[in-house]
């Protein structure tokens, strides 16, 4: 970040309760004082740690940063042009190369562009690059990250956000994603999808003016990490949940993830079933749920075959 071409910038690192020393090498080896530390006794989670750096920011704009990523030199100076360009927007992101532990391509993050995209596909999965995200700082003070989503907190963050603001997307490779064993969403995958189906949920209960029931939520996805359920299993809870509610479209969604999980007759049945209940009872529906079943079995067969990509589930 301090190799930007906008030079006009302070970075702030939140240091999470580091024990290793990192952050103290850190320190005196970059040697500039555009850097500033704002240290925690302990970690405290992925999402108290960005609401603690929030208002250590001195600017009226915030860019995100994992620590173990990088960002093209480019990355801020074009971002600042496009919010310069549409003053209404409340944040851009970028799309984003994805590396392993030793820096090499593996796939890319292409997002959602538009506003409207970003809006219409925030209720289903995260519609944009959350860590490639420049924003203005109003929205993570009037948003804050919620700690009861501590795997999916940036996903939360953004179905609340588009609720009340404009974002958009440059579809452009700005920002090198590290995706390896020892990163959160890989090595406690189960419980980042878990957070991911709580937070679908919540949403549209939300959506539907209904109270969100997080600590049903939160208590429903304990039990199931707890009694060792196959993540087919928990997506088709999911998906029998939504039905039972209403949302034609998330049920869709769930019974596809589930066929991805699980390819064959039986998830097919289920995933018909709740695309036809889903057509009924919610017309509009169509787009999201085949968008589902495309992205469950076509990835599938991508990945078996050593296609080197991730899906944004």
């Amino acid at each position: 970040m301090l190799d930007q071409t906008w030079r006009d910038l302070e970075v702030v690192l939140v240091d999470n309760g580091a024990t290793d020393g990192s952050v103290d090498r850190l320190v005196a080896e970059v040697g500039d004082p555009r850097l500033r530390v704002v240290r925690l006794p302990t970690n405290t989670g992925i999402a108290a740690g960005l609401n603690h750096g929030v208002p250590h920011c001195r600017a009226r704009l915030i860019a995100l940063m994992d620590s173990d990523d990088l960002s093209h030199p480019r990355r801020l100076e074009l971002q600042l042009a496009a919010l310069a360009a549409e003053p209404e927007l409340a944040g851009v992101s970028c799309d984003a190369r994805m590396i392993d532990a030793a820096g090499r391509p593996i796939g890319e993050w292409r997002s959602f562009h538009t506003p409207e995209d970003i809006r219409r596909y925030a209720a289903y999965n995260m519609p944009l690059h959350h860590p490639g995200m420049l924003m203005r700082r109003e929205v993570p003070e009037q948003v804050p990250y919620r700690e009861e989503f501590e795997l999916a907190s940036d996903f939360d963050f953004m179905a609340r956000a588009v609720g009340r603001w404009r974002f958009a997307s440059l579809p452009v490779l700005l920002y090198d994603y590290r995706r390896h064993p020892g990163s959160s969403t890989v090595a406690r995958e189960m419980s980042s999808m878990i957070a991911r189906c709580v937070v679908r949920v919540a949403a549209a209960r939300r959506a539907a003016g209904r109270p969100e029931g997080l600590d049903e939520l939160t208590r429903l996805a304990a039990a199931q990490e707890a009694t060792g359920l196959s993540l087919e299993q928990i997506y088709r809870a999911y998906a029998a949940l939504c039905r039972r509610e209403g949302f034609g479209a998330l049920a869709c969604l769930h019974a596809a993830l589930a066929m991805r999980e699980r390819p064959g007759p039986a998830n097919a049945v289920r995933y018909g079933w709740s695309l036809l209940r889903a057509l009924i009872a919610e017309p509009s529906a169509l787009p999201a749920a085949l968008h589902g079943l495309m992205k469950g079995p076509f990835w599938l067969l991508l990945k078996r075959r050593g296609f080197p990509a991730f899906p944004r589930y």
